[in-house]
């Protein structure tokens, strides 16, 4: 009988082992990164992708080790939306943030994090990703330069054309007053 439970015990760790392998292929091939914070918001685990993302090693990520790549501009308003997040109970936290690599290649992420309820409805931590958005950050920006310089020509033409309107308008008067002279005459 032992013989049995040991064998089931074995195959029950066997499959356990193929599941585990399964997701770690499938968390470590996304293309997302990924992380899950403890109910105290301390980072637990990371994948590849986010540590290649951000540059870091797992254990440098884990704990507070990620914030410290998180834009020294953008960490205090990421830190107090974040908590607003999760004092207000919100079902889903989204922010837009840059990270400085240690290489110092600065990036932008949009963050998404929910939290993770067990069956007795407690706190069991929040999972969350990253998605690399520096392209199509840069592309907004130079949509806004692009933008900016248009309107800056629309201002400076529109000045020119009211200046005509003026001299035109100031013309046309003075044109009426010599043909008025000319028709008293």
């Amino acid at each position: 009988m032992s013989t049995d439970s040991e064998k089931r015990q074995h195959d029950l760790e066997a499959e356990l082992a193929v599941l585990q392998a399964r997701l770690r292929v499938l968390v470590d091939g996304s293309p997302l990164g990924i992380f899950f914070d403890d109910a105290s918001d301390k980072c637990v685990f990371v994948n590849r992708t986010f540590c290649e993302m951000m540059g870091l090693s797992e254990e440098e990520a884990l704990g507070d080790g990620w914030a410290r790549t998180v834009h020294p501009q953008d960490l205090p308003r990421l830190l107090g939306e974040r908590a607003g997040a999760v004092t207000g109970g919100a079902p889903l936290f989204r922010a837009e943030y840059r990270y400085v690599r240690p290489d110092g290649r600065v990036g932008w992420v949009e963050e998404q994090t929910r939290p993770v309820h067990g069956p007795d409805d407690n706190l069991l931590g929040y999972v969350g990703t990253l998605a690399e958005i520096s392209g199509r950050k840069e592309k907004e920006a130079l949509r806004e330069r692009h933008s900016e310089a248009l309107e800056e020509r629309v201002r400076e033409r529109t000045a020119e054309l009211v200046a005509q309107t003026e001299r035109l308008a100031e013309m046309n008067a003075a044109l009426k007053v010599l043909l008025r002279q000319r028709e008293e005459d």
